[in-house]
């Protein structure tokens, strides 16, 4: 576009006067607002928006807060982007939901999908929030799942185990048919009994052992403790 310099002052000149606004080419449409940035409007003239400005003083673009059902920031669509809820927050909303929150607030409450990493942070079953690995994306393949009462699970997909580790040494490994300890189980103090009967007075154990516990050791060798009822 080829401007007329000696046609143009008279355009440019009365916006000089609000530090940072100015309009070349034709007339704002209202009241200049310092720092605003300037736009081509529908019918070709030049338009200020002060949702859009830039701070001279500390040299910052500023945007205007938005809401969750129209963010900010988008990229194309317009319920999807960035937005500021209040001061000192920063969300993202995902067709117009509240899908996550920086800064003290409001939590999300919504069914969404987060991937950092190699990390899988999902809803896969509805009001429930599991982890697990990307690969790892099966209704039963989480690693921890937890409900919103705060009830905790511990999973692992058909066919592999949970391990309980102590600098990466496997201590516990729990599978569908078995659980394997590999170190001896201690009973802390206020938990081991000697004598059973009233008041540590012994009694008799019945005929028969109710239950039996039975164990391998290292060599593959079976074990069984019998179980008796308690008096």
């Amino acid at each position: 576009m080829t401007l007329n310099i000696l046609d143009k002052v008279q355009d440019i000149m009365p916006h000089l006067t609000t530090a940072g606004s100015m309009a070349i080419g034709g007339a704002i449409g209202n009241t200049p607002v310092a720092g605003s940035i300037l736009f081509v409007s529908a019918t070709g003239t030049l338009a200020q928006d002060t949702g859009l400005t830039y701070d001279l003083t500390d040299q910052q673009l500023v945007l205007a807060a938005g809401t969750v059902g129209k963010p900010t920031l988008i990229w194309g669509d317009d319920t999807t982007g960035f937005y500021r809820p209040a001061a000192n927050q920063l969300a993202v909303s995902i067709s117009g939901v509240l899908a996550a929150l920086f800064g003290a607030g409001t939590l999300p409450d919504s069914d969404q999908t987060l991937a950092v990493g190699r990390a899988l942070i999902d809803e896969r079953t509805t009001d429930r929030a599991h982890f697990s690995h990307r690969d790892m994306t099966g209704t039963a393949a989480h690693a921890v799942m937890q409900r919103s009462d705060g009830t905790t699970f511990l999973n692992a997909p058909t066919g592999q185990s949970i391990g309980l580790t102590i600098q990466n040494v496997n201590v516990i490994s729990i599978e569908a048919a078995q659980i394997t300890v590999s170190q001896r189980i201690k009973f802390v103090s206020g938990n081991e009994q000697t004598t059973v009967g009233a008041a540590g007075a012994a009694s008799a154990l019945p005929a028969t052992p109710s239950k039996y516990f039975k164990f391998l050791d290292s060599a593959g060798t079976a074990y069984v403790i019998p179980g008796y009822l308690a008096a």
